[in-house]
């Protein structure tokens, strides 16, 4: 039980710290400056090894099949985390963030297929890469 919990409150501050980084990235002005800052958020994950579910779940067929039930552990601390994390900010007066937070989400979701399966493998190849110096 104690496993458990240890890692569902891994999860959960993980998308804390997705959402401070997020936070600051959308409320910044200078671009370069707010993606800096949210790199920190990533860094503090990977520093403390906080457990975030998209760096997870590759290893899946790597595992035993009771890593599922941790995935699943996971998967629901980043989504409690994610909630939580939007609620608290919809009580601040930054909230006018989700314009650009829309924005951005148009964007991504308006990508063609091949340009997102091609990211995918960049993306997940340089977080494999920083974990394992770490």
């Amino acid at each position: 039980m104690k496993k458990i919990i240890d890692i569902f409150l891994r999860s959960l501050l993980t998308d804390a710290a997705i959402a401070i980084g997020g936070t600051v990235y959308l409320s910044c002005p200078n671009k370069y400056l707010g993606a800096f800052l949210f790199g920190i958020g990533l860094f503090v994950i990977l520093s403390f090894g906080f457990n975030l579910f998209t760096g997870k779940v590759g290893y899946a067929v790597e595992n035993k099949p009771s890593y599922l039930g941790e995935l699943g552990i996971i998967w629901l601390g980043n989504f409690a985390g994610a909630v939580l994390s939007a609620l608290l900010i919809t009580q601040t007066r930054i909230s006018t963030i989700s314009d650009k937070a829309t924005e951005l989400c148009n964007i991504k979701l308006g990508d063609n297929i091949t340009s997102v399966f091609i990211l995918s493998f960049f993306l997940r190849n340089t977080y494999v890469r920083c974990r394992r110096r770490l």
